[in-house]
């Protein structure tokens, strides 16, 4: 009867204490919760996984964590390239393809001589151009700065330095030209100057520097 008795108590007491385990693991796994969004505690007591919380990114400006350098970029004018950082520009080469300034080139003109007088009788040009008379006309023609007879109204010009080192300088062709002769001059100063023919003086043009 002792024995039964004991072993009844023991049974008992074993049953108390496997209760007890049982009652004790939810209360720790709410314990351990605390700190998991309410949706995620019913996955935890159903036995699902659950990631662990991810911890708050560091910004750009944390110690221990310098912003990268950005991206090299090409300045909108082309002169220079940013270095990374905040897109400040370094004196660089001219890009290929930018907006830079087109080589102007000095043109030439013609005038034509004719038995009728000279053809375009007026001719625009740009500073640094050239104007080349060629004689199709049937007699000889001297083409030179107003006014006749000294030719001195063109700046530098003066019949006086027909046949001198600075006849290459003047407006004034310094004799008559050939019938299938030509004479060039180039003109650097801007203005409206006039020409005529020196020997019958019975032609006359006018030449515009721009």
């Amino acid at each position: 009867m002792k024995t039964k008795l004991f072993l009844g108590l023991a049974l008992i007491a074993l049953v108390f204490l496997l209760g007890c385990a049982q009652e004790q693991k939810p209360a720790q796994n709410t314990q351990g919760n605390n700190n998991l969004a309410p949706e995620q505690w019913q996955d935890s007591e159903q036995g699902q996984d659950i990631a662990p919380p991810q911890l708050p990114e560091t910004g750009a400006g944390d110690a221990g964590n310098p912003p990268a350098a950005g991206p090299e970029t090409r300045g909108t004018n082309g002169t220079g390239t940013a270095n990374g950082r905040g897109g400040e520009l370094t004196q660089g080469q001219p890009v290929p393809g930018s907006n830079a300034p087109d080589t102007i080139v000095a043109k030439e003109y013609t005038v034509e001589i004719t038995d009728t007088g000279y053809s375009p009788q007026k001719v625009t040009v740009k500073q640094g151009d050239t104007v080349k008379w060629v004689n199709n006309s049937s007699s000889e023609n001297w083409p030179a700065s107003a006014k006749h007879p000294t030719h001195e109204v063109y700046p530098g010009s003066s019949i006086t330095k027909c046949g001198t080192a600075e006849e290459s300088n003047i407006f004034d062709a310094c004799r008559g030209l050939k019938a299938g002769e030509s004479y060039s001059f180039t003109f650097n100063e801007k203005g409206m100057w006039a020409y005529h023919e020196h020997i019958a003086v019975k032609m006359f043009g006018q030449v515009v520097v721009e």
